[in-house]
């Protein structure tokens, strides 16, 4: 049976060039689900089972494509396993140099928060880094049999980081929401399986409770301080996730968190005012994920009307809308008809040069550098599967 979400692709007869190409595009087609709980359940990759060795002419396939660009269209299972035992030695070394083999999960968190506590964040650093990798290629290989042997110590591993990340940032880490749904399954089994609980449970900016912490009212300074590094830490990370989807839509937002946090580690600003701080950047947040709708644009066009803004403030809005809005077209149109567009570099430059002529009646300072960073949203915002 195959693994839940997972895309499966049998190859029984000969595929060349773009038609291996397309194949291996539409596995890897991205499948996001929303659970009941809020979360996504997300599908990074999928599987080919080749009974013809139709993959040996994978390098002529992909041979009229960037390196960068088609690396890891394709990965052998067999060079997964290695990576996986590979990586697993490098971070149970790891964990060795640091005193931390034989301890369990909470016992080991606590001990690499003295650690950083000491000045040795770079060793949390290559540990954390070493863990993700291992977690992830465990990941990669689930439902292979191969995985079988790791799994107890990727689940010790995974809810290590989530601890020990929690403890030293405050922060519910990235680490575990970006998991595929059946990794994130498993690893909430075992925290209630073996009695672990997480120091902080961090909530998104559309979760009905996230707004109780700006309730100031009847709140002692432990607690005002208690609800500002909670909301900090969410805050952060809602405003990371952001400026990843659109930098020019959401840095401000993302720069006014770290003020007032450094505002407040400084003594400039007591809680209760950050928080109000907080709770004023969050309804600018609201305002701007709704922006679209009151132009009566979609969200991406919308975001590519962002980028443009800053380079045409003297600029007719109505018009730099109307351009926004074609330059979405332009994009739109090319993932309906070449799912693939974003590998092709040479169906790339056709749609710089059809961007740079929307562009050129706008006049806008740095006009390459705008197509540029349009050109780089919409090759995440408008990719095969959106």
């Amino acid at each position: 049976m195959n693994a839940p979400n997972e895309h499966v692709m049998y190859l029984d007869k000969p595929l060349r060039e773009h038609g291996l190409l397309q194949a291996i595009a539409r596995t890897n087609r991205t499948c996001s689900i929303k659970r009941p709980d809020g979360l996504t359940v997300d599908k990074p990759h999928g599987r080919i089972v080749d009974y013809i060795g139709v993959t040996q002419h994978l390098d002529d396939a992909l041979s009229s494509y960037r390196a960068d660009d088609v690396q890891n269209a394709l990965r052998d299972l067999d060079l997964l396993r290695r990576d996986l035992r590979k990586t697993y030695a490098e971070f149970k070394r790891q964990l060795r140099l640091l005193g931390l083999v034989g301890m369990d999960e909470k016992a080991a968190a606590y001990a690499i928060e003295k650690l950083v506590a000491d000045g040795r964040e770079d060793d949390w650093f290559e540990l954390q880094r070493l863990g993700r990798h291992f977690v992830r290629t465990y990941g990669d290989l689930s439902p292979d049999p191969a995985i079988l042997d790791f799994t107890e110590d990727m689940k010790w591993a995974a809810t290590f980081l989530r601890l020990a990340q929690q403890g030293i940032t405050k922060d519910e880490s990235l680490d575990h929401l970006t998991y595929s749904g059946k990794i994130r399954d498993m690893l909430e089994e075992h925290v209630r399986a073996t009695g672990l609980t997480t120091t902080v449970r961090l909530r998104n900016i559309t979760d009905p409770d996230f707004k109780d912490d700006f309730q100031t009212e009847e709140k002692s300074e432990e607690e005002l301080h208690e609800a500002f590094v909670r909301k900090a830490a969410e805050l952060k990370r809602v405003t990371r996730e952001l400026v990843d989807k659109n930098p020019a839509q959401y840095g401000r937002f993302s720069e006014r968190v770290l003020e007032i946090i450094r505002r407040f580690e400084e003594g400039q600003i007591a809680a209760a005012e950050g928080l109000k701080d907080f709770e004023d950047l969050t309804g600018g947040i609201d305002a701007e994920t709704g922006a679209h709708d009151e132009l009566g644009m979609d969200e991406r066009a919308f975001a590519i009307l962002r980028i443009m803004e800053p380079h045409a403030p003297d600029a007719d809005h109505a018009t730099l809308q109307g351009v926004a809005v074609e330059v979405g077209d332009l994009y739109a149109g090319a993932q309906a008809s070449q799912p693939s567009w974003f590998f092709m570099d040479g169906y790339k430059k056709e749609l710089r040069r059809e961007v740079r002529k929307l562009l050129r009646p706008l006049e806008l300072d740095e006009a390459n550098a705008v197509r540029d960073e349009i050109e780089d949203y919409a090759v995440h915002a408008y990719a095969e599967g959106h």
